[in-house]
């Protein structure tokens, strides 16, 4: 991935977010701490083709290459039938600005609104 993980992240997309969305997340990890470093190298293995944006292709192929990305994003590691509705809800909770894919500051701001405290490291 580019610089996006190095530079700062944009806070001003949690404007346009609306808090409920972020409730697919697993119940048992809210108020859990996850480090900015952390979300960046998520992204990283979620963003196959380096471009700073997560499909829903791509984060498919993650979270079934990588169980731990889908159970920290509250997406059933098997995505068959009504799976792909937790997943449909989980992406449009993540892609706020509705743009069909999700930035880094998007997943920053997703885990935010979800109720984790995202720290700086």
């Amino acid at each position: 991935m580019g610089s996006a993980c190095s530079g700062e992240l944009n806070d001003s997309n949690q404007e346009l977010l609306a808090v409920d969305k972020a409730e697919a997340v697993q119940p048992h990890l809210k108020g859990t701490a996850v480090s900015t470093n952390t979300l960046c190298e998520v992204f990283r293995q979620c963003d196959a083709n380096n471009d700073n944006f997560v499909t829903r292709i791509e984060l498919i192929k993650a979270c079934k290459s990588h169980p731990e990305i889908a159970q920290m994003l509250g997406i059933p590691e098997n995505l068959r039938d009504s799976a792909r509705a937790q997943f449909e809800q989980v992406y449009q909770a993540l892609d706020a600005d509705s743009d069909r894919k999700v930035s880094l500051d998007e997943l920053r701001a997703y885990f935010v609104r979800a109720g984790f405290q995202v720290t700086d490291d």
